[in-house]
């Protein structure tokens, strides 16, 4: 398995990891960070981020705050993004009140301690205690 750092190393929040595995990849979150404006040219350069790519298998968010999510709102409407129920109904219900906010077309929920397989990936979501509810951890 390779991995790459897209973001996240160099500034507070904006985070984003692929993780590559017989020529599959799954990434880990894809945020804003969170001392830049939020702009469409902040997202990493990850094939099937804006255009569709057989090779990704999609996006695991692991918690509701937007240096985790920020940047979801540009990726493809066709990348599965795996994400906790609650977590997705926070984001939507802040939408209300926040212009910009994605829209996360294409879920799969995640479950505490329920594998998810996703070609070569099997991630694992452990619940943790970071935001207010639905934070996750991941075993690959």
């Amino acid at each position: 398995m390779r991995y790459c750092i897209h973001r996240g190393t160099q500034e507070i929040g904006g985070t984003c990891i692929s993780l590559e595995s017989n020529g599959k990849r799954l990434v880990l979150d894809v945020g804003s960070p969170l001392d830049k404006d939020d702009d469409g040219a902040l997202l990493p350069d990850v094939a099937g981020f804006r255009y569709p790519d057989e090779s990704l298998m999609g996006i695991a968010i692991s918690h509701a705050h937007p240096d985790h999510y920020g940047l979801a709102k540009y990726v493809h409407p066709d990348v599965k993004i795996l994400i906790g129920e609650a977590a997705h109904r926070i984001i939507k219900a802040a939408g209300q009140f926040m212009p910009g906010m994605p829209e996360l077309p294409n879920v799969v929920y995640l479950q505490d301690r329920v594998p998810v397989t996703m070609g070569p990936f099997r991630l694992t979501p452990y619940l943790v205690d970071h935001s207010a509810y639905d934070s996750h951890a991941f075993l690959i």
